[in-house]
């Protein structure tokens, strides 16, 4: 009898602290002979799994690790192996979860270093990984904090400078000097600032000049302003203004500002293309400019529209903000001068003929009861899995208790239950514990939507109708009325699909 042939993943990745792209490719060819030698009798059907250039931190922002945990919930994996276990994550919170969810679908894991993977390895090796991490950080800053003080710019080169790879034959880090054609455009921003011009005029003029930027297509009041509060163009190398810390639970990254008293910052004259006054005139007009910005939170409200990032202009299909009265006009007009259009829509007239096309698709929609059946069907299977992995985490944590009193070590058990405690945390936030309303008929569930509709209509708070638009994704095209001087004619377009409105009808019912 033939036996099954065996799935096996092969995970592999470098990063920032390796700086190698090769890296993957010999880890590969390292999973490929040793699944050889362990498989050397069986049938084994491999897939490739990888990730560059990406730190092992986190696994949310990794591509290639969140394609393996999705083939591993679908029991498409039988084995996964890796060089070792800090190539899947540093992170103790990421590698338990990633582990329990393995040894919940029936999947081994085996890497180069380790062998078979056990709670105890994730455990030891998961607070090693973390302290390397730490102490990296800590060099790195060191490092990029003396080189800061011998007047070298980490990161990539300001606009108005270049990087300089080798200095007296020797490949170097953090040297730059100022590109002669960039330099010129900063001096120019600088003068016409100081002189009493305002950003919009100046990126106006600059984009009608067709002056040369980086990367972007056009330039923008926020390049420029940048431009003018960077202390780099008075030759003042500062370094470590902001702090980065990453959630634990959904992994994104938050910056946060360091106090003056903790930054590094030398003076490099190389560097100085504007001078000392020149540069303090900048800023003191610009902060000028933000004290007369500042308005009261009331004001400031009622600027905060509700139809923004729904509306658009029908001639050249730009964005349109609100403006002076209350008005729609168009970006491509208002701030690069790119569109001719120049008319403006209240407020009022757009959202008007929104609610009525609204109403009017609403009328015309195919049955909405069996979208509505399996929004809530997806709804309850999701609770289920979620109550039953939060019954096998604590389940795990007893076991890990009970281990413990048996004499097993301390402090990788320990290690564990903090990681299995953070997941548990994470699922009692996740689970949705409300009922599910009573589903009518598909003439109910249309008459439903048409109330809550009526309701939004009058609505005075911005949030609730926010939430509509999110869902429905209208697009409000306001187009010039040809042969007149001033007028335009609105046209909705909304989503005639069964899902989005399905969606609607759910949401209203909570709120």
């Amino acid at each position: 009898m033939t036996s099954p042939t065996i799935r096996i993943a092969v995970y592999a990745r470098y990063s920032s602290d390796i700086q190698s792209p090769t890296s993957v490719a010999d880890q590969i060819a390292a999973c490929r002979a040793f699944i050889e030698r362990i498989f050397l009798t069986e049938a084994v059907e491999v897939t490739v799994f990888e990730d560059a250039a990406l730190s092992g931190a986190t696994m949310n922002q990794r591509a290639g690790i969140q394609s393996l945990i999705r083939h591993v919930q679908a029991e498409q994996i039988d084995v996964v192996v890796a060089e070792g276990i800090d190539r899947l994550s540093r992170s103790i919170a990421d590698m338990a979860a990633l582990f329990d969810l393995l040894v919940h679908s029936g999947t081994r894991l085996i890497t180069i270093h380790e062998m078979e993977v056990s709670d105890l390895h994730v455990g030891m090796k998961g607070t090693m990984n973390k302290m390397f991490l730490k102490d990296l950080k800590a060099r790195i800053r060191r490092g990029q904090a003396a080189r800061t003080e011998q007047g070298l710019v980490m990161g990539p080169a300001p606009f108005g400078y270049r990087v300089v790879k080798v200095v007296g034959g020797e490949v170097v880090s953090g040297v730059k000097e100022i590109d002669p054609d960039e330099a010129e455009i900063v001096r120019h921003i600088y003068e016409r600032f100081t002189s009493g011009n305002t950003l919009a005029s100046i990126v106006s003029e600059m984009n009608e000049r067709k002056i040369p930027r980086r990367r972007a297509t056009k330039w923008l009041e926020s390049m420029v302003r940048k431009i003018l509060s960077g202390p780099i163009y008075k030759g003042e190398v500062i370094y470590q203004r902001t702090t980065k810390s990453r959630d634990p639970l959904t992994g994104k990254l938050h910056i946060q500002r360091v106090p003056r008293s903790d930054w590094v910052s030398s003076q490099n004259e190389q560097l100085r293309i504007v001078s000392d006054e020149l540069w303090r005139d900048a800023q003191v007009r610009m902060v000028a400019g933000r004290e007369k910005a500042v308005r009261p939170l009331k004001e400031i409200a009622s600027h905060q529209r509700v139809l923004t990032d729904y509306v658009f202009c029908g001639a050249c299909g730009a964005v349109k903000h609100v403006a002076h009265e209350g008005r729609y006009t168009c970006s491509g007009n208002r701030y690069y001068r790119s569109c001719k259009n120049a008319r403006g829509t209240k407020e009022d007239a757009a959202r008007e003929a929104l609610f009525a096309a609204l109403e009017k698709t609403v009328k015309r929609l195919p049955p909405l009861r069996p979208s509505v059946l399996q929004i809530y069907d997806a709804d309850i299977r999701r609770r289920h899995d979620l109550d039953r992995r939060r019954a096998e985490v604590a389940d795990r944590i007893d076991r890990l208790m009970q281990a413990i009193e048996d004499g097993v070590d301390v402090a990788a058990a320990v290690e564990r239950i903090k990681a299995l405690q953070l997941e548990q945390t994470k699922l009692a936030k996740t689970i949705n514990f409300e009922q599910i309303p009573h589903i009518g008929t598909d003439l109910e569930i249309r008459d439903g939507l048409l109330l809550g509709l009526d309701r939004l209509r009058s609505e005075i708070e911005r949030e609730p109708v926010r939430e509509m638009l999110s869902i429905l994704k209208p697009r409000i095209v306001m187009t010039p009325i040809s042969g007149q001087y001033r007028g335009e004619t609105i046209s909705i377009e909304v989503s005639k699909e069964v899902d989005p409105w399905a969606r609607l009808w759910v949401q209203l019912q909570k709120g």
